[in-house]
């Protein structure tokens, strides 16, 4: 929520104490105090300063969900949080904005009732340190180091000081409203938050892989409109907050896409002989590789058969109708046909992709029951 206050309007209530940071002892508020605050604040060109609020949730706080672990008043918290790909992935996410002050006490479950149900709805807060902003915004070593990053002090120690951490580093300043957000030195498989996580150490490259997804589905208009709603003061900035995005978002894409298949959107066809299986490879789409230089192997097996093994160069399967009829032949009548699909890049082939079809040889409409990766 966008929120604008005047230092000149803010008003000290009676009895608000602060801790003299000299003495130690508690003693009343200052206007000295305020001003001191916010000496370093930038102002819009009438003396405004911009605030963060957050919008108050309807329904009843029931307080952070714990991120490791279950949630034991919610009987429909089935899955350990650091096993969920939703809550591992976001370390995707995370990278991409740099919100590197990620942890529990950042996240808020509320009771709500909707249609005559009642369930705990889950919620994350405060992205206050991300995008650039920072209390001290020149630490360079946010997204890079946590906190007390064990293997950088132990860098340090062996190198007998020599080693220079992240922590020891300066940010480059963009602007008084970008701060240090950059595309410098990104690595997104390297990217840390403050603090270290169970649930971000156990995501998965299939996790990555979800989350990557998600953000490459963001066009560049949702992009330009999103940064808009900021209110930046100028084009040039709105400008330089959407380059960098995109750019931080290939440097995901060429990172984690590259850890696997990048296979997605699989859709399946009828044929007058049989079915076609067509794909999006998002390594050629984000033009990360060339389609020339990669091909695709795949295999169908039913309970009692497996094809030989046959290579394409376009991301479309031709199935025959009499492969299919194979596969299916002496198998249980639910029993689906497996596609297996491999990968091959250059000198890379990735792990394989399992498509599991419901065919019919007296129907039509052969339908993608699941899709499985290793």
């Amino acid at each position: 929520m966008r929120v604008y206050i005047h230092p000149d309007n803010l008003k000290i209530s009676e009895g608000v104490e602060i801790t003299d940071t000299k003495t130690g002892e508690s003693r009343p508020l200052t206007r000295e105090d305020i001003n001191q605050m916010l000496w370093r604040v930038a102002r819009m060109s009438d003396g405004r300063c911009r605030v963060l609020a957050s919008k108050v949730l309807k329904g009843k706080l029931k307080g952070p969900f714990p991120l490791v672990g279950f949630r034991t008043d919610d009987p429909n918290d089935l899955i350990p949080h650091e096993h969920r790909r939703e809550l591992r992935a976001l370390r995707v996410f995370a990278s991409w904005i740099n919100d590197w002050d990620f942890k529990e006490t950042q996240t808020m479950d509320v009771y709500v009732e909707e249609n005559g149900r009642k369930f705990l709805r889950h919620y994350l807060l405060d992205f206050g340190s991300s995008l650039g902003a920072a209390n001290t915004p020149t630490e360079y070593y946010h997204g890079r180091e946590y906190g007390m990053d064990l293997k950088s002090v132990t860098k340090e120690i062996f190198s007998l000081g020599a080693y220079e951490s992240a922590n020891e580093k300066k940010a480059r300043i963009i602007s008084s409203e970008v701060g240090s957000f950059t595309a410098d030195d990104f690595n997104p498989g390297s990217w840390k938050p403050l603090f270290p996580s169970v649930m971000f150490d156990n995501m998965t490259d299939q996790d990555a892989f979800w989350a990557t997804r998600l953000i490459l589905s963001f066009t560049e208009d949702d992009l330009r409109s999103i940064i808009e709603t900021a209110e930046y003061t100028g084009t040039l900035t709105n400008n330089y907050m959407l380059r960098t995005l995109l750019e931080r978002r290939q440097m995901i894409a060429s990172y984690w896409l590259g850890r696997g298949d990048a296979l997605s959107n699989f859709l399946i066809h009828p044929t007058a002989d049989g079915v076609t299986v067509g794909f999006n490879d998002l390594m050629v789409d984000q033009k990360r590789t060339l389609a020339e230089l990669t091909h695709y192997t795949y295999q169908v097996n039913g309970q009692r058969y497996k094809s030989p093994k046959s290579t394409v160069n376009q991301p479309v399967i031709t199935i025959s109708r009499e492969t299919l009829s194979a596969a299916t032949e002496r198998g249980s009548t639910n029993a689906p046909i497996e596609i297996t699909i491999w990968t091959h890049r250059r000198d890379f082939t990735s792990d394989p992709v399992r498509i599991y079809l419901d065919w019919n040889p007296n129907s039509g409409s052969p339908r993608i029951r699941r899709i499985a990766r290793s």
